[in-house]
Parts: structure tokens; C-alpha cells; sequence
């Protein structure tokens, strides 16, 4: 469940005022009175608004990491170093939909042609780098190679930094490995570890365990976005929201959902609603008695749509959401928005004796009822730590009705739902880093017992090796297409 809601034009020109100029240089010092105002705009934001602040995280835990970071601005510090500080901080919520983002211009330099980036896409195995794809030289021989350092600094050093500042819904590492490796391990290594071009690199090979050395100039991002699309075409992902494919004469169906959003064809006319009810009548036209679901690497969008499908799957009325919370209505965020300039809530609440307000209106509240055709036969669900927001709660639900078996990683989503829905970026005055807030928190109708800092974990845990990640071994699939065809 992640939908952005942005109610009024004037709202986005005073929260975001500065976002489309450059107001400084990215090498500026800031002094630290400016600093602490925006440290303290930014705890004072997360206090009043974040409705799950804690939710994950104990109040002294938090209010612990609130006071050491803001001990440690005592010194100027530029953008990089400042968000250094605070990202930690934000992570330490524990809620994958609160982020710290650096400015907008920085990410519109980043992807400039003048700005040199770290040359390859990397995989996080057991806290170990390896490089995946090396987009800085075609013939390269570095797939596959273990990276044991990066400009005299080690690999663990530098996978424990990444995750320390990346947040994720509770204890689930497998999202927030998701969150640093690939093309994000691209675009966030200078800013969360300060490393820059050139890279020297020491390397070993897995197979023989030969330790080598390598310098890496950088590459500008343009240049490795077109790098990545020619050399390796396969690891392209198709646009399409959803696919459906019939394997063994249709007594096996594949269905792919992307993103809970989106379109299903190349003319962008047809959504996942008619992809649903075209695709589960063929599966009933062709009796197929077994699907194979796969939600890998999709990251959410609107839970109208992940409801629909559990509509589809679940053979009875079944509620979704147990209750969804907001600390208001109408929000002041940021510095100036105190009066007339507000964001507030689309849906109707109530207030409680436990202060907060209690969406009354809220789609899919309530119970829900069968959507046909609705599917019975055997499920298999493929997820990783990708499968984060409204795809979490889709594998939750399954999960708690034991309507599927799952493979691959625990999910990215914990089990009693996480704070999302309106999401509103917060542009902090000085340093213009943006905090993304989730406005309102969902809790999942789901029975107890569960450990609600985790997700759903595989009934059929699927390991990968760096062989089998550049070679695109599909081994989720595999394990699927075993089990459907021994039924």
C-alpha cells in the first residue's frame, strides 16, 4: 500500500521551494545552527505525523538515536555528511515507506554525463559483495568476482554502512539488501560511504579463491543505463504490469504482477482489473489446477489492486484491513505551513480514546467478498525482499488464510500490515534533504501468534550463488514447477 497523495499546488511549491534550482553548492558547510534546525524539523515531523513511529521501535531506543545524532552536529558538515548523520536516524524507525532522500538536484546531477559513478551492478551474498554485471567494460572478466575492498576500505565495512542508513519494514534484512545492491548500490555508494572514482578494487575469484587487484575509473550514469540495456538484455524487465503463460497443456498457470499499478499492454489501455478477470477465466476455461504466483521484486501500489487478486484467490469473505490509523486529519509539515496551508486526509475519521483517528471510509475496510472467477486449486507464490507494501500484505493474507505454499526469501512487508497510504515528502529548509512520510498506519486482519517485526518466510527457502545470478538462473521457478508437477 503505497499511493502518493499531493492535494494542493500551493502545498507542493512551499514543501518542496527549492527543489527545481540549484540554492548551493553540494560542497557548502553548513554551520550547525542550521543544521540542528533541520534536525529538529525533521524529529519534530516524525513525532507529530508518523503514526507507526513507534510501532517497530521502542520510544528510548529512538529517542536514544535522536539524541546521539544530534550530538554529533557540532561542527559544519555539507549535504553528504549531514544526511550521513540523519539516514541512520530514519532507518532506525523501521518502517520501509520513511526515507531520507537526498535534494532533487543532486540526484538531476548524478544522472548528468559529468558525473562519474561506481561501473557495475553488484549482488549481497552472505554480507559479501559481488559484482553481477560489470557495465564499465564490456569483455570484462569481474562478473562473478568477490569484491573484498573499495578504495582500501573492506566489504563488510561497507555493506554494514548501506544497511545501517536504509530502512525497511522491521527486523527483515532481505528488503533492505534489495535496497542496496543492484543499481542502487550504483547510485548510493558516494553518498553513504563517501567512496569516489577512481576505485581501486581487490577482488578474489570464488572458484579458486586467487586474489587480484583492478583500478575502475568511474562511468557517467546515462552511459551505464544504455551499458546495462545492450550488454545484458535479458535482466531487462518487461513494462507490463501483469503476464499470464500456460505450461504443460494448462494444467499449470504463470502469473506475473509486476506492480500493483500500471498497465498489462503496449497501447496502456488495459489495467489490471480486466487482466484479472480475463486471466482467471482462462484459467477456469482451461480447468488448471495449479498456479504459480509469482510477486518477486514487485514493490506495492494500490491496494485496491492487491485486494482484487486476493478476491480472486480467497474462496470466501475475508477482511483485509483490522483498522487504519492517522494521528490527524490535517497536517502542518515543515517549516510555514502553520494555518492555512495544510494537507489533509481524502477519508473520514474518527478520534478515539487511544487519541488517534481512525479512517472510517477507507477502501477495504470491512468485509470482502469472492470476485469471480475465483480460483481454488493448489498456489504457489514466488517473493523475495522485493515483494514490499501492498505485495507484502497480498502474501500475508495468503499466508493467513493458508491459501498458498511460498518460495524464494521472507517477503519485505511485516505481517500485521506497515505505514503507508498517504505519503507526503517533507523538504527540509536548509540542507533541502526530503523526508518522505507515510501518514497513516494499516493494520492487516490477520491472526496472532505471528512475529509482527518479520514477514512470511518460505516454506521452500531458495539460496542463489553469483554463478547462478550471471548466468540468470531462475531457481525459484524451478522449485515451483517441481512441486506443481508432482501434484
Amino acid at each position: 500500500m503505497n499511493r502518493l497523495f499531493v492535494p494542493l499546488i500551493c502545498l507542493l511549491i512551499i514543501v518542496l521551494l527549492g527543489s527545481c534550482q540549484l540554492p548551493y553548492d553540494l560542497s557548502t558547510k553548513f554551520p550547525p545552527d542550521q543544521l540542528l534546525h533541520d534536525f529538529r524539523i525533521l524529529r519534530q515531523t516524525l513525532e507529530e505525523a508518523q503514526p507507526g513511529l513507534y510501532r517497530q521501535t521502542g520510544k528510548d531506543e529512538l529517542d536514544r538515536a535522536f539524541s546521539k545524532a544530534e550530538e554529533s552536529l557540532d561542527r559544519p558538515l555539507d549535504v553528504f555528511e549531514f544526511y550521513r548523520v540523519l539516514a541512520p536516524v530514519v532507518a532506525t524507525v523501521r518502517c520501509g515507506h520513511t526515507n531520507l532522500q537526498l535534494p532533487d538536484f543532486f540526484v538531476e546531477e548524478q544522472d548528468s554525463p559529468r558525473v562519474k559513478s561506481f561501473p557495475a551492478l553488484v549482488k549481497i551474498i552472505d554480507g559479501k559483495i559481488y559484482v553481477w554485471r560489470d557495465l564499465g567494460a564490456r569483455n570484462s572478466s569481474l562478473g562473478g568476482k568477490e569484491i573484498l575492498s573499495i578504495n582500501q576500505v573492506p566489504a563488510a565495512q561497507i555493506v554494514s554502512t548501506m544497511l545501517a542508513a536504509t530502512g525497511g519494514d522491521g527486523k527483515i534484512q532481505t528488503s533492505r539488501i534489495e535496497r542496496i545492491e543492484g543499481w542502487n548500490f550504483i547510485k548510493k555508494l558516494m553518498p553513504l560511504t563517501g567512496l569516489q572514482p577512481p576505485f581501486e578494487l581487490t577482488f578474489s575469484d570464488p572458484n579458486d579463491g586467487r586474489p587480484g587487484q583492478v583500478r575502475l575509473d568511474g562511468v557517467d550514469v546515462p552511459t551505464l543505463g544504455r551499458n546495462w540495456e545492450e550488454w545484458f538484455p535479458r535482466d531487462r524487465r518487461p513494462p507490463r504490469s501483469g503476464d499470464l503463460e500456460f505450461i504443460d497443456g494448462g494444467r499449470i498457470a504463470v502469473m506475473t504482477v509486476r506492480e500493483f499499478d500500471g498497465f498489462v499492454d503496449d497501447k496502456q489501455s488495459r489495467g489490471l482489473e480486466e487482466f484479472y478477470r480475463d486471466a482467471f477465466q482462462r484459467i477456469a476455461d482451461k480447468n488448471t489446477k495449479t498456479l504459480i504466483l509469482d510477486l518477486r521484486g514487485n514493490n506495492g501500489g494500490d491496494d485496491k489492486l492487491g485486494v482484487l487478486l486476493l478476491r480472486h484467490l480467497i474462496g470466501e469473505p475475508f477482511t483485509h484491513f483490522e483498522d487504519i490509523v492517522a494521528r490527524k486529519t490535517s497536517f502542518a509539515l515543515g517549516e510555514g505551513l502553520i494555518g492555512t496551508n495544510r494537507l489533509r486526509l481524502q477519508y473520514n475519521a474518527e478520534q478515539r480514546g487511544d487519541g488517534l483517528y481512525h479512517l472510517t471510509d477507507y477502501p477495504n475496510l470491512g468485509t470482502l467478498r469472492p470476485a469471480g472467477p475465483t480460483f481454488s486449486g493448489k498456489i504457489y507464490v514466488l517473493m523475495n525482499g522485493g515483494s514490499f507494501s501492498t505485495t507484502a500484505e497480498v502474501i500475508t493474507q495468503l499466508h493467513n488464510h493458508r491459501r498458498a505454499v511460498f518460495i524464494g526469501a521472507e517477503d519485505g512487508g511485516t505481517y500485521d500490515g506497515n505505514n503507508s497510504g498517504t505519503i507526503a515528502p517533507v523538504t527540509l529548509p536548509n540542507t533541502k534533504l526530503v523526508l518522505t512520510l507515510p501518514l497513516m498506519s494499516c493494520r492487516l486482519s490477520v491472526g496472532g501468534g505471528k512475529d509482527n517485526s518479520r514477514g512470511v518466510s518460505p516454506d521452500h527457502p531458495v539460496e542463489y550463488s553469483i554463478d547462478d545470478y550471471v548466468a540468470n538462473v531462475d531457481r525459484e521457478m524451478a522449485v515451483a514447477l517441481e512441486l506443481a508437477r508432482r501434484e
